[in-house]
């Protein structure tokens, strides 16, 4: 379970349970308190949600690779792909301003909407799958995907495609 009173400063560990805690005063021995700066009302999210990108990015990368037909198309998305990862990894590190430490609000934010919109975008590319499908089923049906393999149609030429859902 995690401490409601976890605080990232050094003014005392994490296991204190107060706001307030003693430090040794160097000049009488004595000890003195102090205040810890943390907002507790701030915006803070567990860093465990930085483990859940993980297993959809590599689906999404096998669904890439299954839901494409023909070699240039290919090529051409894994580029798109890569480069759109380049970018997201300059850009991404930018939204974690110096001035909101130790918090980071402008960053998580930014990661949180990301995830939102890469949801959105997962979820409406997946209903655009099986409404294709459902257009080309009595296609897919009639034709073998065999025959048409080796032909190096694009899934838009290839009315027999069936798109992974």
């Amino acid at each position: 379970m995690l401490d409601p009173f976890f605080c990232p400063c050094s003014a005392h560990s994490s296991a204190t349970t107060s706001r307030e805690t003693t430090s040794p005063d160097s000049s009488s021995g004595f000890s003195k308190s102090t205040q810890c700066n943390f907002r507790s009302n701030s915006l803070t999210i567990p860093p465990s949600i930085l483990y859940t990108y993980w297993a959809p990015y590599v689906t999404l990368v096998s669904v890439y690779q299954a839901n494409l037909s023909g070699h240039t198309k290919k090529v051409t998305l894994y580029a798109w792909f890569y480069i759109s990862w380049a970018i997201g990894n300059i850009i991404g590190p930018q939204t974690f301003r110096e001035e909101q430490a130790p918090v980071y609000t402008g960053g998580t934010v930014a990661m949180i909407v990301c995830y939102a919109v890469a949801m959105v975008c997962v979820l409406a590319y997946g209903f655009l799958c099986r409404l294709s499908n459902k257009k080309r089923a009595s296609v897919i049906e009639s034709q073998l995907a065999a025959d048409q393999d080796w032909l190096d149609l694009t899934d838009k030429q290839n009315k027999a495609f069936k798109y992974t859902t």
